[in-house]
């Protein structure tokens, strides 16, 4: 073999020792790069996976919020007027139907009326007489719905009435209209209608 063909085949094997050793080094090189690119990448995933997830929940309680609506007063108030009504309305037709003398009857009455009535009952207080009594025999009361302006109630009376010596009992209809002066519930006017009247003897 001539000396320009050595040294060709020289050159050629020292070209393949250097590519197969870059090549070579290269894969080293890599793999000891590898697990670093993947811990990097553990790494990222980890924190991402650490750091809190953050949820937009603006508006969220407005939303699913529901408005209280505040508890009314009116029922309370007046279930509280019907009780002031009804007991006033009871003394009312005490004063009216159970008395031992008209004076008697007027001076219980008085109390319960407003000032404009007890004008009305000062302009009749001669009529009747000392010698009239009554007692209630039964009663039943009614709450009058119908009524816008003022409260009213009807009562069902039934009265046994002496009048000198004699005794007799009646049955009649009070309507009363209330009114509320000085801070009470009064009544502001009346009307009775006899129903039926029974002699019960001397």
């Amino acid at each position: 073999m001539s000396k320009k063909k050595k040294l060709v085949v020289l050159m050629g094997l020292l070209f393949l020792i250097g590519v197969s050793g870059f090549t070579g080094y290269m894969l080293h090189d890599g793999q000891n790069n590898a697990p670093e690119a993947n811990k990097e990448k553990t790494t990222e995933t980890n924190k991402k996976a650490k750091e809190p997830t953050i949820i937009d929940v603006k508006g969220t309680k407005d939303t699913k919020e529901t408005t209280e609506q505040p508890i009314s007063n009116e029922d309370t108030e007046d279930t509280i007027v019907a009780k002031e009504i009804r007991v006033t309305n009871q003394a009312l037709v005490d004063a009216y139907f159970s008395y031992s003398s008209t004076q008697e009857q007027f001076q219980h009455i008085m109390p319960l009326t407003t000032k404009a009535f007890q004008q009305k009952m000062q302009e009749a207080a001669g009529i009747g007489g000392e010698a009239v009594k009554s007692r209630i025999v039964k009663r039943q009361a009614y709450w009058n719905d119908d009524s816008s302006l003022h409260p009213e109630m009807t009562n069902l009376i039934t009265q046994r009435v002496a009048v000198n010596g004699s005794e007799y009992e009646q049955t009649s209809y009070m309507r009363i209209v209330f009114e509320k002066e000085e801070n009470q519930w009064k009544m502001a006017d009346m009307a009775i209608t006899l129903v039926g009247s029974t002699k019960k003897g001397s």
